[in-house]
C-alpha cells in the first residue's frame, strides 16, 4: 500500500515527531511506500530525503518560533498542502491525520475526490490544560472537530482506552484501534557507551542514577519526583537525579526551582535541558531506575507516556504511576513497579525497594524489555495498523 503521514516537526519534534516517524518506520518495514509529510524544514538540505526507509517531504524552510504568528500557522497548513499533493500526484491509498481538528476536511473533501482511505489519530486532550480565551478558542477548534469530523473517518486511532471510548461516543459507526507508545526496538536500546559519555559530560561517575525524561508539565509529576528524592537522601541514599526536558514556561521553571531550594537539591539534581533523540538513549543508558511519576489527571488518563517505552525497551527497572492504561502494560512487581499516582510517599517505597534489592532490578530490567518487544516495537504495531488497512479496504469493496 501507498501511506501518507501527516506529521509535526522532524528530526527531534519531540514525542509526536518520534511518534509518527515510528509508526511510518514500522508501516514502511513491512513492505509498504510510506510517506511522512512535514511543513517545515529547519536546516539546510534537500526538501526530499529518505530516512530509514520513510520518504520525508517537507513543504518548505521554515525558522523556529516559540510564539507563531497567525500567518505562519496559515502559511504552515498550504505548505502540508503543498507536500500532500506532491504524494497524491501518483495516487494514494491510505492518508493518516494526526490530531489535526478542522484543518481535516479538506483532506476528508479530497478523499471523495481521489478515491484514498482516511484515518485520524487523537493521543491526548492537552486543551483540557488550557484556560486564556486563546486557548479556549484552540478547544472549541477541537470540540467541533470530533463531533462533525470524526465520523466520517475510515477509522480513528487513538493511544488509550479512554480514548477509543470518548471516540466510540461520537463515531459509533467507525472502526477505532489503540495504538500505545511507540519504539524502535532495534534502534534504540541500550548502549554502554553512550551511557558512560553521558556520565562523563554531566560529571556523573559512580553515583546510582535515578533518571527522569519528557514534559516538565505539572501533570507529569516532576514535584512528587523531587520530593521523594528528598526523602530518599534524608533517609540516607546516596543517589542522584536526571531530569531531562525543558521548561515551556517561566513560571514553571520557578515553581521547579523553588522547591530545589526549599529540598535543598541543587548538588543531588542535574536539569539537562532538551535532549535529542540520540542524546536520549545516552541518558537512558546511564541511568539505574528510569521513573514515570504522573498524577491523576484527566489528561494522563487519555495520554500514554512515550518515554515509558522507551525506558522499558532499555531494560531497566522502571517506577511507574498507576494511571491511565498504564496498568494495561504494566504489572507490579512482575515487569515494574507501580505507585499510587500523585502520591510521594508511595514513590519513595518503591525506590527504596529497587534501591535495596539488586535481584528485583535485575528481574524487573529483563521484563521490561520483554514488554516492549511484545507492546510497544514498531513492527508489531504496524502489523496492526495494516491488517485494519486490509480489512477496511476489502470491506469497502
Amino acid at each position: 500500500m501507498k501511506i501518507a503521514i501527516i506529521g509535526a516537526e522532524f528530526p527531534d519534534g519531540g514525542a509526536v515527531g518520534h511518534r509518527l516517524f515510528m509508526m511510518a518506520r514500522g508501516l514502511a518495514s513491512r513492505g509498504h511506500e510510506t510517506y511522512l509529510l512535514v511543513p517545515e524544514k529547519f536546516s539546510p538540505g534537500e526538501l526530499t530525503e529518505d530516512v530509514g526507509g520513510v520518504k520525508l517531504i517537507w513543504g518548505g524552510y521554515g525558522v523556529k518560533k516559540d510564539n507563531e504568528t497567525y500567518f505562519h500557522k496559515i502559511n504552515k497548513r498550504l505548505l502540508l498542502i503543498k507536500s500532500f499533493f506532491k504524494v497524491l500526484s501518483n495516487g494514494l491509498d491510505w492518508l493518516i491525520l494526526y490530531d489535526i481538528g478542522l484543518d481535516g476536511l479538506p483532506f476528508l473533501l479530497l478523499a471523495r475526490k481521489y478515491r484514498f482511505n482516511v484515518a485520524a489519530e487523537t493521543c491526548d486532550v492537552r486543551i483540557i490544560l488550557y484556560n486564556s480565551f486563546k486557548d479556549k478558542l484552540i478547544k472549541f477548534w477541537y470540540y467541533i472537530a470530533e463531533r462533525r469530523l470524526s465520523s466520517h473517518y475510515d477509522i480513528n486511532f487513538t493511544i488509550t482506552s479512554y480514548l477509543e471510548r470518548h471516540l466510540r461516543s461520537m463515531a459509533p459507526n467507525v472502526p477505532t484501534l489503540i495504538i500505545p507508545a511507540i519504539v524502535d526496538v532495534e534502534e534504540f536500546h541500550y548502549d554502554q557507551e553512550l551511557g558512560r559519555l553521558f556520565r562523563n559530560k554531566w560529571g556523573i561517575q559512580d553515583e546510582f542514577l535515578i533518571t527522569y525524561t519528557g514534559s516538565l508539565q505539572r501533570i507529569h509529576g516532576l514535584e512528587i519526583l523531587l520530593h521523594a528524592v528528598h526523602k530518599l537522601i534524608r533517609s540516607g541514599k546516596s543517589i542522584k537525579l536526571i531530569v531531562c526536558g525543558r521548561f515551556v514556561y517561566d513560571s514553571r521553571k520557578e515553581e521547579i526551582m523553588k522547591l530545589m531550594d526549599e529540598y535543598q537539591l541543587y548538588d543531588q539534581v542535574v536539569f539537562t535541558g532538551f535532549l535529542s533523540t540520540a542524546e536520549v538513549g545516552g541518558a537512558l543508558s546511564a541511568a539505574d531506575i528510569l521513573v514515570a511519576p504522573q498524577i491523576d489527571h484527566v489528561a494522563n488518563l487519555a495520554g500514554f507516556p512515550q518515554k515509558l517505552a522507551e525506558y522499558l525497551v532499555m531494560g531497566k527497572p522502571v517506577v511507574a504511576s498507576a494511571t491511565g492504561d498504564i496498568p494495561r502494560y504494566l504489572r507490579d512487581n512482575d515487569n515494574a513497579l507501580l505507585c499510587k499516582p500523585g502520591d510521594p510517599e508511595s514513590l519513595t517505597r518503591a525506590l527504596t525497594e529497587l534501591l535495596d534489592n539488586p535481584d528485583l532490578r535485575q528481574r524487573l530490567s529483563r521484563r521490561a524489555r520483554e514488554t516492549a518487544l511484545k507492546h510497544f516495537d514498531c513492527r508489531v504495531l504496524a502489523g496492526y495498523i495494516e491488517s485494519k488497512f486490509v480489512e477496511i479496504r476489502q470491506s469497502s469493496g
